[in-house]
């Protein structure tokens, strides 16, 4: 019980280590069995970045104008994320449009490290759609909503990975999606989606999310023929918008 105990902690590090910048000690070589769990955790840690976007946004509605509060709300989201999946955005969105529906020349620009208009405009109008969502968040005075994207991406995220092909067969996303214990994902995935039902304002970020992560999973599968890291990068990113703009509609009603 204890050894379980504590393999889950580390798989929770690697989570963390994994999705964001916050510093954690990990002082263990990962094995296959940690890397799998680690996307059982995803929602842990979707919950944890929430909750420090939503204590941010709380902190700095009261001391800033709104316009300025966003932004530096937006800067902190960045740098706690480490620009992970914006880089992942941005070279989808160079495959996409420089190889349309070529499988094989989509793949290699994925690999390609350079980011070309087409990623850096996709990241720019990403930064703009997430300044505006602050914006109207926070001129709603519901700073604590940020709670939901982070945790609402990363759970469907979690179980997009668990059934899904990865088009890698080495690297950190191949060793993660074969060992995720695919009952835990769910189970946990299942709950942080389901919390939302109870809070009415986030009903509509929760279907959004399932509707938009079930849609861009089959978007991947048709064009690639499965996923790449790359390719979940997008979609946590474009999950999170889609979560966003759910609840300033659902605010704006």
């Amino acid at each position: 019980m204890l050894n379980e105990l504590r393999g889950w902690l580390r798989a929770m590090l690697l989570a963390v280590q994994f999705l964001s910048q916050l510093p954690v000690p990990v002082r263990f070589v990962p094995q296959g069995r940690d890397q799998g769990r680690a996307v059982a955790c995803f929602p842990l840690v979707g919950l944890l970045i929430g909750g420090l976007l939503g204590l941010l946004g709380m902190a700095l509605m009261e001391r800033l104008p709104v316009a300025a509060a966003a932004a530096a709300l937006l800067g902190c989201w960045l740098l706690l994320t480490g620009y992970l999946h914006l880089d992942g955005l941005a070279d989808s969105a160079d495959a996409w449009w420089a190889a349309g529906r070529d499988r094989r020349k989509s793949l290699e620009v994925l690999q390609d490290p350079h980011c070309g208009v087409a990623g850096a405009t996709t990241i720019g109008i990403a930064l703009l759609l997430k300044y505006g969502a602050c914006w109207a968040l926070l001129d709603h005075h519901q700073p604590w909503l940020l709670l939901w994207p982070p945790l609402l991406a990363r759970a469907a995220l979690a179980l997009v990975m668990t059934t899904s092909i990865y088009l890698r067969p080495e690297g950190l996303g191949a060793d993660m999606i074969r060992h995720a214990p695919v009952l835990a994902t769910w189970l946990l995935s299942s709950l942080a989606l389901s919390a939302a039902i109870l809070q009415p304002l986030a009903l509509g970020a929760l279907l959004a999310v399932i509707a938009v992560a079930a849609g861009l999973r089959l978007v991947l599968h048709r064009w690639l023929g499965g996923v790449t890291g790359d390719g979940l990068g997008a979609m946590l990113e474009i999950l999170e918008i889609s979560a966003l703009y759910a609840l300033v509609l659902t605010l704006g009603t």
